[in-house]
């Protein structure tokens, strides 16, 4: 809500007014630019960081429901043992 409302970039001044900006057709041109350069903007952000984000998602879950033990590491139902390199389902 906070992009209709409340930014700066916003069309709307408060919740019932649009901003004059917006009533005149002589400035839609120029806004639609603005708009596509802002979109451009967040999609080529979005591309940079979409690799980073993926990698932390991986890494996070991985240490938050891997358990380490003596033996090697207990994956929910899962083991992966050090010694004989061999995964196995744990019922």
């Amino acid at each position: 809500m906070y992009s209709l409302s409340g930014g700066p970039y916003a069309p709307f001044e408060n919740t019932w007014h649009l901003r004059e900006d917006y009533k005149k057709v002589s400035k839609r041109k120029e806004l639609a630019e603005g708009l596509r350069k802002r979109i451009a903007i967040a999609a080529f952000i979005n591309l940079i960081l979409s690799p980073v984000i993926f990698l932390w998602q991986i890494l996070y879950s991985f240490f938050n429901y891997a358990e380490v033990s003596d033996s090697g590491f207990n994956l929910g139902k899962y083991h992966i043992s050090y010694s004989t390199g061999q995964y196995h389902l744990e019922v």
